[in-house]
């Protein structure tokens, strides 16, 4: 190991100049054996609805991943611990004597922390109320250097046959697209499984398969433009023309690595035909023209967007998908409508479905997706049934509260009910509470056996 002979004649100056009032960290390190890295809480229930392991999507049904288990696979699986990630940079030439002063610190403060917390990515590290009142005293260039230090880190990847096996092991519950990249990635790497996805990605034989693929659905649908644009007014018909030709300009000769072809082209058809929008075959041109393929309905766009990323970006991106996640029903910026940061105003959401509605009212959204009334009842029944077994604490009024809210959100009148109306018969708080309190003296007498001393909130 070389990396503490090469700064360690620096550690003591360079801390004391960072004008923290105690000893050089070497010698007096931080107490960080008052760093609780999510310890344990003891408690006979889930507190929160995003750790439920069986909740359904609202939207699309799917079970989604505990948010939990999204973080700790990132975190165990995915990126290198910071005592791996270190050595490894240095060996990768990202630390030399000659980077910046700043850079090569924040290495030696990480690198001895590192070696007390092996498990910890430098990301969690950084996450340390220690560190973090260190970094307080500290330049804009120093904290600088841990952020640098933090991203490159994140680059080290695992070679594709592990990112495979890992993504296996925690089986989440893709919804279509996500399951064939996945399987996309799965064929590719059993040809190249000590490459990581990156470097696969950016073979020239894969890259322009993927490529290839997705301009010949670009073609087909500027294609389909062409033909709608013969029943526009004359003078618009040169207009839509124009824009064919420009967007096959873009999509064909413009470089792979410029981004947001897909939006420039979408608004430049929406600019153009913004006078007679109102126009039978300019809205059927413009639906046709936001069938553009994106990374997030098409394995082809997907591939070839993941291309330009990190292989542990591209993981991340696939796994976080699925993770569950609040969903304001009434959004929290509408603007004279501002929804509240309470779980009353909350449903819940895969990543994925989350980015979809934006601000849009549910009685407009369920007509993109029509299935979310009878997925939204599906995650009504399996809260009710983990209020009413005792399993979710803090829930009993949600139920009903929720339902006005999803009512009212999804247009409901003083005559007709909204779209999203959900049944929360099977509620039953006395049963609830019943089931609570049997957990609760169960779990107080397997600690009493244990001769631990615990302490109770719910």
């Amino acid at each position: 190991m070389k990396i503490l002979p090469i700064f360690f004649n620096n550690l003591q100056k360079n801390y004391k100049s960072a004008n923290i009032n105690k000893s050089n960290f070497l010698i007096n390190p931080l107490p960080f054996d008052t760093v609780s890295f999510g310890s344990k809480k003891h408690t006979y229930g889930v507190k929160d609805a995003r750790e439920l392991d069986d909740l359904p999507c609202a939207c699309c049904g799917h079970i989604m991943t505990k948010n939990s288990s999204v973080n700790k696979f990132l975190n165990e699986k995915i990126y290198f611990p910071a005592s791996q990630a270190l050595i490894l940079m240095q060996k990768e030439g990202f630390i030399l004597n000659e980077q910046p002063r700043e850079i090569r610190n924040a290495f030696e403060f990480l690198y001895v922390i590192s070696q007390k917390y092996k498990k910890q990515t430098v990301a969690e590290l950084l996450s340390m109320e220690q560190v973090k009142n260190y970094r307080k005293h500290l330049s804009v260039q120093e904290n600088l250097a841990f952020d640098e230090i933090c991203e490159q880190s994140k680059l080290i990847a695992h070679n594709s046959s592990y990112m495979i096996k890992a993504i296996s092991s925690l089986n989440p519950d893709f919804q279509p697209i996500e399951r064939a990249v996945f399987n996309e990635l799965k064929t590719l790497s059993k040809k190249y499984p000590e490459e990581t996805f990156f470097d696969i990605l950016n073979r020239s034989e894969v890259k322009s398969k993927y490529l290839d693929n997705l301009k010949y659905k670009q073609m087909n649908i500027l294609n389909n433009i062409d033909v709608l644009k013969e029943d526009l007014p004359r003078r618009y018909q040169f207009v839509v023309d124009d824009c064919i030709n420009k967007s096959k300009e873009i999509f064909t000769n413009e470089q792979d690595v410029i981004i947001h072809k897909r939006k420039r082209v979408i608004e430049m058809f929406e600019l153009a035909l913004d006078r007679i929008k109102a126009n039978k075959t300019a809205k059927k041109i413009i639906e046709e023209i936001n069938n553009l393929p994106n990374s997030q309905t098409d394995v082809d766009a997907f591939m070839i967007k993941s291309s330009q990323k990190t292989s542990n970006s591209l993981a991340e991106t696939l796994v976080t998908r699925t993770r569950s996640t609040r969903e304001h029903v009434i959004p929290k910026h509408r603007v004279g409508h501002n929804g509240e940061n309470s779980i009353h105003n909350y449903i819940y959401l895969c990543s994925k479905c989350n980015v979809k509605r934006k601000m849009t009212e549910y009685s407009k959204f369920v007509e993109d997706y029509p299935d979310m009334p009878a997925n939204t009842q599906r995650q009504m029944d399996t809260m009710i049934r983990h209020i009413n077994r005792g399993n979710l604490i803090g829930y009993d009024d949600w139920p009903d509260k929720i339902k006005v809210v999803l009512n009212e959100e999804s247009g409901a009148t003083k005559k007709h009910n909204g779209k999203i109306n959900v049944n929360v018969g099977n509620l039953d708080i006395d049963y609830a509470i019943r089931n609570r309190e049997r957990k609760k003296k169960r779990y107080v007498a397997e600690c009493r056996s244990k001769n631990e001393k615990k302490y109770f909130k719910y």
